[in-house]
């Protein structure tokens, strides 16, 4: 099972927006134990973060 949680569109345009898409990104990684995390680029400005999560199902 998965789900995908894409967040607001960050803007990298002054360095405190920088960090603040930084902090973002790895939040985004901690979060997720089993899945995927995309970043998205367009004009060398991170425009998205993408989670995807896995469900592990034990038997």
């Amino acid at each position: 099972m998965s789900a995908t949680t894409p967040t607001s569109k960050p803007d990298i345009s002054t360095e405190s927006t920088q960090s603040e898409i930084e902090k973002q990104i790895l939040a985004a990684v901690r979060e997720v134990k089993f899945g995927f995390v995309e970043i998205v680029v367009h004009d060398r400005r991170v425009t998205e973060i993408r989670q995807t999560r896995r469900t592990r199902l034990i038997d």
